[in-house]
């Protein structure tokens, strides 16, 4: 899985019709992790220092999806008990 940051996500999600195929954020014990598909590989919004950027919370997540004017998004809240896929 590859790694977005937030200025190539920005890029992407105004790149228009194609560009993006779905959004999906998967819920984990320690917070949410915002995937992107993109293509072939799905890719997931990078951190600043390493691994995927974990929100602590949901709203959060939708702050930034509706700064990208993301019209829908997928949430799976069923993973939320599983660990987390970032160290």
């Amino acid at each position: 899985m590859k790694a977005l940051s937030q200025a190539s996500l920005a890029v992407l999600s105004r790149a228009g019709v194609g560009a993006v195929r779905g959004y999906s954020l998967r819920g984990h014990a320690d917070g949410y992790v915002l995937s992107v598909q993109d293509g072939l590989p799905e890719a997931v919004q990078s951190a600043k220092h390493s691994g995927g950027r974990q929100f602590a919370r949901l709203d959060a997540a939708l702050a930034l999806l509706r700064i990208l004017r993301v019209a829908a998004v997928e949430v799976r809240v069923m993973e939320a008990t599983g660990p987390s896929p970032w160290p």
